[in-house]
């Protein structure tokens, strides 16, 4: 078990963690139960916590806890989901280009999970709706399910990209799962 991770004044722990990515070799996004993400630069010993990058609304706004993380190598984006900060959308940089709420589509900002399918499009789930994102108008759209009863999605449940192209997420009623198509 490891959790003291050098820094440039000494070591360094984290806890509570939910979600650990590595971006680059040795470059690690670390997500916390507790209003933070932790970017992790193992060669140059340094922590950032990006959650200083976001504005949210009011002084007792808060992003509750980190439930997606997604690195776009492609575009060299940074995509990461909240338990009550919706979605934020990072540059090469990680500097927010953009904070996704209420005002970009989604109902509410109780992101259960996030992922993206074979053709580099992000798929979210509130509680109980799942959204894509419109890419040419940077927007949430809801996606009806047809013959799916409607369920809560589990929250750190995660997501799955088969390889055949089928998305799943995990909820109370089962699991759903549908081909996301073009």
């Amino acid at each position: 078990m490891e959790n003291r991770f050098p820094i440039q004044n000494g070591t360094r722990s984290f806890e509570n963690i939910t979600l650990v990515e590595e971006i680059r070799p040795g470059l690690f996004v670390f997500g916390s139960l507790q209003d933070s993400i932790y970017l992790y630069d193992e060669a140059k010993a340094q922590v950032t916590n990006l959650r200083n990058r976001v504005s949210l609304k009011g002084p007792h706004d808060r992003l509750g806890s980190i439930t997606s993380i997604l690195y776009d190598p492609i575009q060299a984006q940074l995509w990461i989901s909240s338990s009550r900060g919706g979605v934020m959308r990072f540059d090469r940089h990680f500097k927010l280009m953009k904070h996704y709420q209420k005002e970009n589509g989604l109902s509410e900002s109780y992101i259960s999970s996030m992922t993206r399918d074979k053709e580099n499009r992000i798929w979210a789930v509130t509680g109980r709706v799942l959204y894509r994102l419109n890419q040419m108008e940077d927007l949430f759209y809801p996606v009806k399910l047809y013959g799916v009863p409607t369920q809560e999605f589990t929250l750190y449940g995660g997501s799955c990209l088969s390889s055949d192209g089928n998305i799943y997420f995990p909820g109370n009623k089962g699991i759903v799962s549908f081909f996301p198509g073009a």
